[in-house]
């Protein structure tokens, strides 16, 4: 047991404690907030004196075997953070409604099948994961959790997000990847804090236009989809840094995505049909603004070294040669050696090439 500042106490249990429920009596009558962390111990049953510290106000009790939360989690007032990851949990009570304070639930890892509609009730609740579980729905009343900032929900069984999760207007992270998701509410476009949005390893067909009302997004994630285009409005993301489409249908880019001013990192390998760079990223992209194309280039050069669609690699080279010759030179040190090994043996040996005759993007 260690003591903090103005009596706080912080108790980590280890191997060398004596019997667990003595120790936690000890900690019923303590004054000042109490911090409690006991993982990884393979606990089986939840210790009900944990219940009875009254002033415990972070719980830790992470890497066990426990598989249900006592109904009497509800008398701990102060509690602040609870986390209780990889354990084997099903449910979560409706109890949980009480401690009206709490910020901070981790769940990660569990089995729990349905969330009580009473968590929306939470209204302290800042931080929600519940990644890696067996969610197949999500109650309405989640969009009651008006000052919730993150909350992970990948890798569960969820076939639809409530449309009420457009609430959510302080939402910043949205994970909701590796699930069922067949398509995403309108409502999302009203989630105008988001800064990281994560809809990878879905079926999704169709990424909905509301997405360019995201006005702060800064990250988005759609790869392992079956997205066969991109709606237009994604150009109006002025603050997109990365973009990363990896793994999807995609034949073509709208023009609109050559607005993207802060865009640095673009993902588009596995995109069998989009088979040359975009004319929106020719377009935009200059001697001193190299880093997207180059990104595209790299993660296509699997491609590039066949014969024909070197040629418009080398339509993008010539771009990146024309009015800055010096700064031009040095896109050779930053290509992949292998790349740049094609497109040596290709202007050596193709008249096309030689001529340096560039190709005509439809627009």
């Amino acid at each position: 047991m260690k003591r903090k500042r103005d009596g706080d106490v912080s108790a980590s249990i280890t191997t060398g404690d004596v019997k667990l429920d003595r120790y936690l009596d000890s900690l019923v009558d303590v004054v000042g907030f109490v911090t409690l962390e006991i993982k990884e111990k393979g606990l089986t049953l939840f210790p009900i004196q944990i219940t009875r510290i009254r002033c415990l106000e972070t719980l830790d009790l992470s890497g066990n075997a426990l598989k249900e939360i006592p109904r009497e989690i509800g008398q701990l007032q102060h509690l602040k953070c609870l986390t209780m990851y990889e354990n084997m949990l099903h449910a979560i009570p409706p109890e949980i409604a009480q401690i009206k304070y709490i910020r901070k639930l981790d769940f990660d890892g569990n089995q729990i099948e349905k969330l009580p509609a009473e968590i929306g009730q939470l209204s302290h609740l800042e931080e929600l994961n519940l990644q890696l579980n067996k969610l197949e729905s999500l109650p309405v009343e989640i969009g009651q959790l008006d000052k919730l900032t993150k909350l992970y929900l990948s890798c569960n069984q969820l076939r639809k997000i409530p449309v009420e999760i457009g609430q959510l207007i302080n939402l910043t992270h949205l994970d909701v990847g590796g699930n069922q998701l067949t398509e995403i509410p309108v409502e999302i476009g009203k989630l105008v804090s988001l800064k990281k949005l994560y809809l990878k390893w879905n079926p999704l067909g169709k990424l909905i236009s509301e997405i360019g009302c995201l006005s702060n997004l800064v990250e988005l994630n759609i790869c392992s989809n079956q997205l066969k285009y991109l709606p237009p409005e994604i150009g109006q993301l002025q603050e997109l840094n990365e973009l990363h489409a990896f793994n999807n249908l995609l034949t073509c880019l709208p023009e609109e995505i050559g607005n993207l001013s802060k865009l640095h990192w673009l993902g588009l390998n596995g995109n069998k049909e989009l088979l040359y760079p975009p004319y929106a990223i020719v377009k935009s992209c200059g001697p001193s603004d190299e880093t997207t194309i180059l990104d595209y280039c790299k993660e296509h050069k699997d491609i590039y070294s066949q014969r024909g669609r070197l040629k418009h690699l080398w339509a993008i080279i010539r771009l990146m040669f024309i009015g800055n010759s010096k700064e031009g030179n040095c896109i050779f040190s930053i290509l992949p050696v292998e790349l740049v090994t094609y497109i040596m043996l290709y202007i050596l040996s193709d008249p096309f090439l030689q001529t340096g005759e560039s190709i005509k993007y439809k627009k």
